[in-house]
């Protein structure tokens, strides 16, 4: 099923998803969460341009960034159960930019992103080692957001491909590796210049997919790329619709890639299908129960509990709804109390 928005209003909630917009012309299939209280809410703050990250450490999925109004500074973990914030000290809250858990270092990684109003780009990488936070100024690929960023862990770098500069402008087709101390260009043919794609890293194949995005003029892919470690390829085979700011996480259990969501401009639609990549070929999950359609969302993969994890994302306002995905249905969770958990190796 789809949502029908408007032309502009769907171009702004992709581009600028703090932008207030026209509502849809259509209600979506289900009403979104309620203002209340959050400091007695068992759930984090409703979102959209964030991400979230599995930390083998402490085996929880970490909800990073986002674009908050109230500029948080909290990192909250899910650990199947509850949500806890796990850490009071972390960068201002970044939107649409880059995040991902170095497992060989065992740091928390964050790169690029927007912030605040008017919008500043910050420099640099930003690591955590559960201890304390520090800013790296490497020689870098240079300040974007609307990029991917997904840790490769037979490489044992993070894998950036994309996103745009700071005048919204320049689309970018770069891919960059980090490896804690270096950035590194990889050279050679790939994706073309696109913002708002989906990454994911399929570690049985050992291979970084990409999905989709827009090209400039707001123009939805629907190409499939994988990268191996050292260049691009592309698979041409049919699959989910043309879109943007869909997002993807890998399954263990099933060994398959998972899209959710996204918006199409061309066609004024939001997204509520999931599909699933195997490297050969999209399948088309029939569910019964699905999340309500959305763009900017986070997926995550649990690989201890087997479970993919969808926070938040945009349609009228944010949500701050949490479900997972067992491989074969949806479930939307609910939690006991919220809890504060101090980060110990």
């Amino acid at each position: 099923m789809t949502t029908a928005y408007s032309v502009l209003g769907l171009y702004l909630a992709l581009v600028h998803p703090t932008a207030c917009f026209p509502g849809p012309t259509k209600k979506p299939s289900a009403q979104k969460s309620s203002p209340r209280d959050k400091s007695k809410s068992a759930t984090p703050p409703a979102r959209s341009g964030h991400n979230l990250v599995f930390d083998p450490v402490r085996k929880m999925v970490l909800l990073v960034n986002g674009d908050q109004k109230k500029g948080l500074r909290e990192i909250w973990g899910w650990n199947g159960r509850r949500w806890s914030v796990v850490d009071r000290k972390a960068p201002r809250c970044r939107s649409l930019g880059g995040v991902a858990f170095d497992a060989k270092r065992k740091v928390l990684v964050l790169y690029g992103g927007s912030e605040g109003d008017p919008l500043r780009y910050p420099s640099g990488v930003t690591e955590y080692d559960g201890k304390k936070w520090r800013t790296l100024k490497a020689d870098e690929p240079g300040p974007r957001d609307h990029m991917a960023m997904v840790y490769d862990a037979d490489l044992g770098k993070c894998v950036v491909f994309g996103g745009q500069r700071e005048d919204a402008k320049t689309f970018l087709n770069d891919t960059w590796l980090w490896d804690g101390k270096t950035w590194e260009q990889v050279t050679g043919p790939g994706p073309e210049a696109r913002v708002h794609h989906a990454m994911a890293y399929d570690a049985k194949r050992k291979r970084v997919v990409l999905f989709g995005g827009f090209r400039p003029g707001a123009q939805p892919l629907t190409d499939v790329w994988e990268f191996d470690g050292r260049s691009w390829s592309r698979s041409r085979v049919p699959g989910p619709s043309a879109r943007s700011s869909a997002r993807m996480a890998y399954h263990a259990g099933t060994k398959k890639t998972v899209l959710f969501g996204g918006g199409d401009t061309s066609s004024s639609t939001m997204y509520e299908d999931t599909w699933l990549w195997d490297g050969q070929q999209w399948q088309r999950a029939d569910v019964k129960q699905s999340p309500p359609a959305r763009c900017v969302h986070a997926l995550g993969a649990d690989p201890v509990r087997d479970r993919v994890i969808l926070f938040g994302g945009y349609s009228e306002n944010n949500f701050d709804d949490t479900w997972e995905w067992d491989g074969t249905v949806w479930r939307q969770m609910s939690m006991p109390p919220a809890a504060s958990t101090t980060l110990r190796r």
